[in-house]
């Protein structure tokens, strides 16, 4: 199967989205921290990750 221009942006997306996620879940793990705001970021990333996701099944 060869990918489109657009599901390779968006996948490109999704992995700097999973990146952030991954650093916020480090931060939480290393510091002390404030729960709400880093909870705020982590929800915020999962919903544009979400979206990419199903714009992905879409096109495929």
């Amino acid at each position: 199967m060869t990918l489109s221009k657009q599901q390779i942006n968006l996948m490109d997306e999704m992995a700097e989205i999973e990146y952030g996620l991954i650093t916020k879940l480090g931060n939480l793990i290393n510091a002390e921290w404030d729960s709400n705001t880093l909870k705020i970021k982590i929800q915020e990333l999962m919903k544009q990750r979400s979206c990419i996701e199903e714009e992905l099944d879409r096109l495929a």
